[in-house]
């Protein structure tokens, strides 16, 4: 429950940062989408937010979830593809969790789903600063 709450709160201390540094101008469009994993990219926050989260069990060791697919889709959406923003942020949380429901254990595809539930609800909560139409 502990790692779980610290877990929450760096994830939501780094998407704070992100919205509280992140540049308020208008960015130049681009060309194509610059996917760059998990969490925002003001300051480089993307690198203090997991693209894995691991599930310790007793009997069978270390059991690994990868999110950077579902985090580069999701970035690729946000960045002017037209879809609207609550689509995107829909097809985020499916495809963390379909990545989730191939856990392992219920404990770990618990532990899982909580994680994803954790990067929508940020995503959901703070996504409208980087989302452009």
């Amino acid at each position: 429950m502990i790692r779980r709450t610290i877990f929450s709160f760096v994830l939501v201390a780094s998407v704070l940062a992100g919205v509280l540094f992140a540049p308020l101008s208008a960015q130049p469009a681009r060309a194509e989408a610059a996917p760059n994993g998990c969490g925002p990219s003001a300051l480089y926050l993307y690198t203090l937010i997991p693209n894995t989260i691991s599930y310790w069990h007793f009997w069978r060791g270390w059991e690994t979830f990868n999110f950077t697919n579902a985090c580069n889709a999701h970035d690729i959406c946000y960045d002017g593809s037209g879809v609207p923003r609550s689509t995107c942020d829909s097809r985020f949380l499916n495809d963390m969790l379909s990545v989730c429901s191939r856990g392992w254990t219920w404990g770990s595809r618990t532990w899982c789903n909580t994680a994803a539930y954790t990067y929508y609800s940020s995503v959901v909560t703070f996504g409208w600063i980087a989302y452009t139409p």
